[in-house]
């Protein structure tokens, strides 16, 4: 566990932004968002990925409200863990504000009345934590829907930051965001596929096609594995799996095989075409990183693509 908990994060981030004046709250919000953090809400349904982004979409807001003296109220947070190194938080806070600029004819009583609901998912670094993505809402004297309704929506904009919109499997950053996060186990294998002359496959049929064969070709992946492994398509016509808790080079020999022949067998049929794969694969090794067992599983693919194609090799260290 995290020297301080997830719900101490997200208040300070809301006191840092709305009490402390002009830019040395933004300056101390900063410190708690990871580089890649995806923001989205702040009741214009703006989603906004990279600190910069971030920056300017916080600067803006904090102008329309820095005339706002906030206290907060009612504060109600719950905190979940997803996984030992990701924790999630979620909640409603009611948030009560003296507005001195009100007109006493429109506001007698100079107050204002703020609902907010939030969703916010942050990534264990050392010993702290750093917010990855989060969705915010603010509405002035009005109440929002059930958490329920905004954890949903928080969930479609995760899956679609994400997912590749091809094949709908994990794309580049997810997979390999995913698999560092699993790599410290042990017994992985981490497998990079191509499709062989899928070049040759866009030029005769179409793109459209190509990637209707690209999407069948990531589901007959998925289905060949169990749920607890990951694949991604992580560029063009190369996808990747990490198969975890494999104890032999048998084991995952057999699971690549299997990708190769379910992907010739029914890729095929449903498009009357000949498709075929290649798989290079690698054991992550407890010295090793991520990194390089993705370049020996690549290393291996190439070597297989240089001879016969549509099969697999594992590596082997020369």
């Amino acid at each position: 566990m995290s020297a301080i908990p997830l719900t101490e994060r997200v208040k300070e981030i809301f006191h840092a932004f709305f009490l402390q004046p002009d830019s040395a709250g933004l300056r101390r919000v900063f410190h708690y968002f990871h580089q890649d953090c995806i923001l989205s809400g702040l009741e214009d349904s703006q989603m906004c990925v990279g600190l910069d982004a971030i920056e300017e979409l916080l600067l803006r807001k904090k102008q329309e409200k820095v005339h706002l003296s906030f206290r907060f109220t009612n504060a109600q947070y719950h905190q979940r863990f997803l996984q030992d190194q990701v924790g999630q938080v979620f909640g409603n806070l009611h948030i009560l504000g003296d507005d001195p600029t009100a007109s006493a004819t429109v506001r007698p009583d100079h107050l204002i009345d703020v609902e907010c609901s939030f969703i916010a998912t942050f990534l264990r670094c050392g010993d702290d934590f750093k917010m990855i993505s989060g969705h915010l809402c603010l509405a002035f004297g009005a109440k929002f829907g059930s958490l329920h309704e905004l954890l949903k929506q928080f969930q479609q904009v995760t899956q679609l930051a994400n997912q590749d919109p091809v094949t709908s499997l994990y794309n580049h950053r997810a997979f390999f965001d995913s698999a560092q996060n699993s790599v410290s186990l042990d017994n992985c294998y981490l497998m990079v596929v191509d499709l062989d002359n899928f070049k040759q496959i866009n030029d005769t049929y179409g793109h459209l096609t190509g990637d209707a064969v690209l999407k069948r070709a990531g589901q007959i992946l998925r289905s060949a594995v169990r749920e607890k492994d990951i694949v991604g398509r992580i560029g063009g016509d190369e996808l990747a799996v990490l198969c975890i808790g494999i104890d032999s080079d048998d084991a995952a020999l057999a699971v690549a095989l299997r990708m190769v022949k379910n992907v010739q067998q029914y890729v095929g049929r449903d498009f009357s075409i000949d498709v075929h794969i290649s798989i290079g694969i690698a054991r992550k090794k407890p010295c090793d990183s991520l990194q390089d067992t993705f370049r020996q599983a690549d290393t291996a693919l190439y070597q297989v693509k240089r001879t016969s194609k549509n099969g697999c090799r594992l590596f082997e260290d020369s």
